[in-house]
């Protein structure tokens, strides 16, 4: 029996109302960026401008992230960076905004020279960043041991040579910016093929944007290739600029794979507008 009873007794219980959470007003996500010194360009305060929140995540695009409601952070290179930052309230509802932060080494650092004769140019740091350190060295990357941590060197370039030298410069916080120059005895040498428009007398069956097309010429890119064969008689390309140019030399690297495909000689000439401009033969 007193099981019975149990049983009924469980039955009539009243169930007990539940009463819905009141929802939180939705989050709206907003914040400003600003670099915190002039000398340093990369540390930035990120001031949170948000509403309806209790919980907040930043991400850097940089492989770090924070908490911090209005945090001040530090890149340590340079490049583009999409920093998102996510506001939540209690409820799990979100909102996110997020911004590109540009550091580009080419805008903030670069190397001024001085041709000294006899195969000598001066090299020196020019730069607005607060820099503890320098380091120089030899071709396209920062590799090895540097040959100077002096803001000015002087290395040796022979006339008539092109040499890489990288620079490498870190800031008091341990951010790193790096730029290479090709230079000569005379000083830096400048890409100008794209401020040019460039024309072929033929070009490759795929047209001049085909993987090996003609604009391979000038993309900067000594990997790449301009493909035309099977074909007799002179081959020339043009470059035409609408205003005078200086050049101080040129360079003209063959293919990488059939060596009876590169040229076996060319003409360099400089002509009036609207007239060819020859080159390989």
């Amino acid at each position: 029996m007193s099981l019975l009873a149990l049983a009924i007794y469980s039955s009539c219980k009243e169930e007990q109302e539940v009463v819905p959470e009141p929802e939180e007003p939705k989050p709206m996500a907003a914040f400003t960026v600003e670099q915190v010194e002039e000398d340093d360009p990369f540390t930035y305060n990120f001031e949170n401008e948000s509403t309806n929140f209790s919980v907040v995540r930043w991400e850097f695009g940089d492989d770090s992230s924070s908490v911090e409601v209005s945090p001040v952070h530090t890149f340590l290179k340079t490049g583009t960076f999409t920093v998102l930052m996510r506001a939540e309230n209690n409820q799990e509802y979100w909102a996110q905004r997020e911004k590109i932060i540009e550091i580009q080494p080419d805008q903030l650092m670069e190397m001024d020279t001085h041709p000294k004769g006899s195969g000598t140019l001066g090299l020196a740091v020019n730069t607005a960043v607060n820099l503890s350190e320098v380091k120089w060295f030899p071709g396209e990357t920062a590799s090895g041991d540097p040959v100077s941590t002096e803001r000015t060197i002087d290395i040796p370039v022979e006339t008539g040579k092109f040499e890489y030298y990288t620079l490498q410069g870190k800031t008091p916080k341990g951010s790193v910016l790096q730029i290479t120059r090709l230079l000569t005895d005379l000083g830096i040498v400048r890409d100008v093929t794209a401020n040019g428009v460039l024309s072929v007398s033929r070009d490759n069956d795929g047209g001049p944007d085909a993987g090996e097309g003609s604009k391979k010429l000038v993309d900067n890119d000594i990997n790449s290739k301009f493909l035309n064969s099977g074909f007799s008689g002179d081959l020339w390309f043009q470059l035409e600029f609408y205003e005078p140019v200086v050049l101080g030399g040129y360079t003209f690297t063959s293919g990488n794979d059939a060596d009876d495909r590169d040229p076996l000689n060319w003409r360099l000439e400089d002509r009036p507008f609207g007239k060819k401009l020859g080159s390989g033969i």
